[in-house]
């Protein structure tokens, strides 16, 4: 009877282990993959794609190494905050896990308004000038955070079909994209010349800077480690999730890329809209016009897939922090019938919602999230090596190789 009644008062207990390989895989993928990266790295040209080859080896492949280590060895929930709190202690916890929880509200806008002007090339041709339409960006951006959080809020069983169709939709898109352009490229050639040399980075302050942009398309792997407690068997499924995830992701943002350029000259790319733009194309070109529609159909659900992962991954951080008394108690609560932690996802949807109100210049949006995210990058790369060797041994826990 002590036992249950344990289990009753402890909120973590009280979660379901709803997720497995194949939903933790397509979560990384609605999650880390957007389009809108891909649209932004072929505006920025032919370099593009060296860039994304350097920062998948030199951040892509090192992040998530640390991260399965990480997962695998403190399968617990609540992720990045809990590795840095075993790593440095509760105070460093904390500071992790408030400036990953924190840097997401003013993230939010940006992922909203991006997938919001990509819904638009629904309606076909038009979709142009209605992704311009301020008011159409802001009511479908509200519109898909609430249907993120009452999914969410329903429970992870529900809210995980979300993710999952959020995944399959992200990815299909870019392969009808990959297919046109590689019709296209045989049978009129590509518009764009590609060259050894024009694909090799010039390196200066504005590629520099553009980099930074093509790491953190990588980020986000981490998120789902912060809903371990809710992962079936998390020690194996999420390295293997990982693993999976990431080789397509960068896989993707290569050929995506590529395939943007085919068909659309780099100055003429949308840096948000950009894919669909080059589907519609491809498509106007094989006149097929209904594929840019259904592009549009599975983009628009894949943005819901990601903007309902943010919601769920995030609000477990938290939570988290709540149980452990350093944000007020009722973070820490769990709905007496979902199993949801539906106090910290309702704090994440208002604050989100606000920012997104507040926050409709671009130049605001762009300072808003590119802070933060290296100094939470920074703490994954820390918690791996400081401490190692006082850890408990996980005879299961992945773990990095150092030559030294």
């Amino acid at each position: 009877m002590s036992a249950v009644a344990a289990s009753a008062s402890d909120p973590i207990k009280q979660l379901r282990r709803e997720m497995g390989f194949w939903d933790v895989l397509l979560f990384n993928i609605a999650t880390v993959l957007g389009p809108r990266w891909i649209a932004a790295a072929a505006h920025n040209g032919t370099s593009s794609i060296s860039l994304w080859g350097i920062a998948a080896v030199f951040f892509f492949v090192p992040t998530a190494m640390v991260i399965n280590e990480l997962s695998s060895r403190f399968p617990e929930e609540g992720g990045l905050y809990v590795w840095a709190k075993e790593a440095f202690g509760d105070f460093h916890g904390f500071v992790a896990g408030w400036n990953y929880w924190i840097y997401t509200v003013f993230y939010f806008p940006g992922l909203l308004l991006a997938s919001a002007a990509m819904s638009a090339y629904i309606i076909g041709e038009g979709g142009d000038t209605l992704a311009q339409d301020r008011s159409f960006l802001l009511l479908v951006s509200l519109g898909y955070l609430l249907v993120a959080v009452i999914l969410n809020l329903i429970g992870l069983n529900v809210g995980k079909w979300l993710q999952n169709a959020g995944g399959v939709s992200t990815y299909a898109p870019l392969l009808i994209l990959v297919s046109l352009a590689g019709i296209l490229w045989l049978r009129q050639g590509s518009v764009t010349h590609f060259t050894f040399s024009n694909m090799l980075p010039h390196w200066d302050w504005d590629t520099v800077n553009f980099w930074s942009q093509i790491a953190f398309a990588f980020t986000g792997l981490e998120l789902v480690s912060a809903m371990s407690a809710e992962v079936r068997d998390p020690r194996r499924t999420l390295p293997r999730a990982v693993f999976a995830a990431g080789a397509l992701i960068a896989l993707m943002y290569i050929a995506g890329t590529v395939s943007v350029l085919v068909l659309v000259a780099a100055p003429d790319v949308s840096a948000t809209s950009g894919v669909l733009h080059a589907i519609t194309v491809g498509a106007i070109a094989l006149k097929i016009g209904f594929v840019g529609i259904l592009a549009a159909i599975l983009v628009t659900v894949g943005n819901a897939g990601g903007v309902g992962s943010t919601v769920a991954g995030i609000a477990r951080v938290p939570f988290v922090v709540g149980i452990d008394q350093y944000l007020p108690k009722a973070f820490g609560k769990i709905h007496p019938r979902w199993k949801t932690p539906y106090v910290s996802i309702i704090v994440q949807a208002v604050a989100s919602g606000v920012i997104l109100l507040l926050s409709q210049q671009p130049a605001a949006r762009t300072r808003a999230w590119s802070t933060s995210p290296s100094f939470c990058t920074s703490f994954r790369f820390c918690t791996c090596t400081r401490r190692r060797s006082s850890w408990p041994a996980t005879r299961t826990a992945w773990k990095i190789r150092m030559p030294c």
